[in-house]
């Protein structure tokens, strides 16, 4: 048991080490606006920093989908992902990733993601084999982009 809460213990502090959750009032008012402007009718419930990569990351559900958008310090927008169920991954990137060395590996996460360079929707895909663990980028009609081993 108290290796348990010694193991939770250290989980918690290195998350502090990146992240941090903060209020709204400490959010600098760039990066609010900066929301607004893309995000008008939205209400984020929660506020983060990424200590890592510099960004702000604001999380609110639009449609009944849950969002995660990215800011820097000065409201210039970086990227969103939106949450999508394994299930509803396109089928033509399901058929792509059947063809390709993952097909037998677990998919543990779905996103949609975009970004300010990309103008296009792309989905990312975590798929994990045992302690492996890979992020796979795919545009909407089904071809692999990247690939990127998760450290």
């Amino acid at each position: 048991m108290k290796k348990l809460i010694g193991f939770l213990f250290l989980v918690i502090i290195i998350n502090s080490a990146f992240n941090t959750d903060i209020k709204e009032s400490d959010v600098p008012e760039a990066v609010k606006r900066g929301f607004k402007k893309l995000y008008p009718n939205s209400y984020v419930y929660e506020w983060e920093f990424k200590k890592k990569s510099n960004v702000y990351e604001a999380e609110f559900y639009l449609k009944g989908e849950k969002y995660k958008s990215y800011f820097d310090a000065q409201g210039e927008w970086q990227k969103t992902e939106i949450e999508v169920k394994n299930k509803a991954l396109p089928e033509v990137i399901s058929k792509q990733l059947a063809q390709t060395k993952y097909a037998n590996w677990k998919i543990d996460d779905v996103k949609r993601q975009l970004t300010p360079k990309t103008k296009n929707v792309i989905y990312i895909v975590e798929v994990e084999q045992g302690k492996q663990e890979t992020w796979l980028s795919f545009s909407l009609d089904g071809k692999l982009l990247s690939e990127q081993p998760k450290k």
